[in-house]
C-alpha cells in the first residue's frame, strides 16, 4: 500500500502565514515545468525574457480556465457553498480548463509578438506534461479525485472523512493521480527527445501530447469515483478526454500526410 498522505492539509503555521502542501507541490510543478521549456526555449535560440513575459499570462489564464472548469463541474456544490469558489488551496484544478485557456493565452501573446504559434506550443508540451506530473500529487495531499476501491499492493490509504458516500467500509483506492502522473512524465520525456533529436513538423509535438496526455487522462477517469456531471452514461472529463484525443490525431495524421510543413 502506498504511504499515507499527510494528515495535515498545512506543511507551515506562522502567524498569518500558512504554506499548505498542496500550494508547495503545484509551485515544484510551475517550477519544474518553466525549467524545462527555458531550456527547450533557449535551444530553440529564442530569448528566455520574453519566455517568461509568455509564461506569466498562459499560466495566470491556465489557473482562471482550470478553476473556472471545475466550479462549473460541480456548480450545485458551489452553489451551496459560494465562499469555497476562490479556496483554490482545497483542491480543484481542472486541467482541460487550464489548457483552453492556457492556449488562448498564449494565442494571444505570440500574436501580438509575432512569434510562431504552432512551434512555440510544439516548445511549451513536455513542460506542461512534466508539470502536470507533477501537480497531480496535489491530488494525492488532499485525498482527492482517486479511482475505485482496490486490494493491489499499490492502493492508495484515504481517511474515512474523504471517502465518498457509499465507499465508507473500503479503506484502499486506485491512485489515480499515480497513474496520470506516470503517463505523463513518459510524455515529457519522449517529447523532449523528439525535440531535441527529431526534426518535428511545427503543430505535431503538441498534437501528440494532447492525443497521448487526453488517453492517460481517459483511461484514470474509468477508475474515478468522484462526482462530475454525466451525459449519456459517461462522465463528462472522459467525453471531452476523448474528444481532445480523437481531434489532436486527426490534425495530427493531416500534418504528417503533407508533403511540405504548413503552420497549425
Amino acid at each position: 500500500m502506498l504511504p499515507a498522505p499527510p494528515a495535515n492539509p498545512v506543511l507551515l503555521h506562522a502567524g498569518p502565514l500558512w504554506i499548505r502542501w498542496y500550494g508547495v507541490i503545484l509551485a515544484l510543478a510551475l517550477v519544474a515545468s518553466l525549467a524545462l521549456t527555458s531550456w527547450l526555449w533557449r535551444r530553440a535560440g529564442r530569448s528566455v525574457d520574453q519566455l517568461f513575459d509568455l509564461a506569466f499570462w498562459v499560466v495566470l489564464a491556465g489557473f482562471v480556465g482550470a478553476r473556472l472548469y471545475h466550479v462549473v463541474n460541480e456548480w450545485p456544490t458551489y452553489l451551496a457553498h459560494p465562499a469555497e469558489i476562490v479556496a483554490i488551496w482545497h483542491g480543484g484544478l481542472a486541467i482541460h480548463g487550464g489548457l483552453l485557456f492556457g492556449i488562448l493565452a498564449l494565442w494571444w501573446f505570440v500574436r501580438r509578438y509575432g512569434l510562431p504559434f504552432a512551434a512555440t506550443l510544439d516548445v511549451a508540451a513536455p513542460g506542461v506534461a512534466l508539470g502536470q506530473a507533477i501537480g497531480r500529487f496535489g491530488n494525492y495531499v488532499n485525498q482527492e479525485l482517486f479511482g475505485r476501491p482496490t486490494q493491489l499492493p499499490w492502493g492508495l490509504p484515504v481517511d474515512a472523512a474523504h471517502r465518498p458516500v457509499g465507499y465508507e467500509v473500503f479503506t484502499a483506492f486506485h491512485p489515480t493521480f499515480l497513474y496520470e502522473s506516470l503517463g505523463d512524465v513518459v510524455i515529457a520525456a519522449g517529447l523532449t527527445v523528439w525535440l531535441i533529436r527529431g526534426k518535428p513538423r511545427p503543430g505535431t509535438v503538441v498534437l501528440t501530447y494532447l492525443a497521448l496526455s487526453s488517453l492517460v487522462r481517459a483511461a484514470t477517469e474509468l477508475l474515478r469515483i468522484d462526482r462530475v456531471p454525466v451525459i449519456a452514461g459517461a462522465r463528462l472529463p472522459l467525453l471531452v478526454s476523448l474528444a481532445l484525443a480523437v481531434g489532436a490525431t486527426y490534425w495530427l495524421i493531416i500534418l504528417l500526410r503533407r508533403r511540405t510543413p504548413t503552420p497549425l
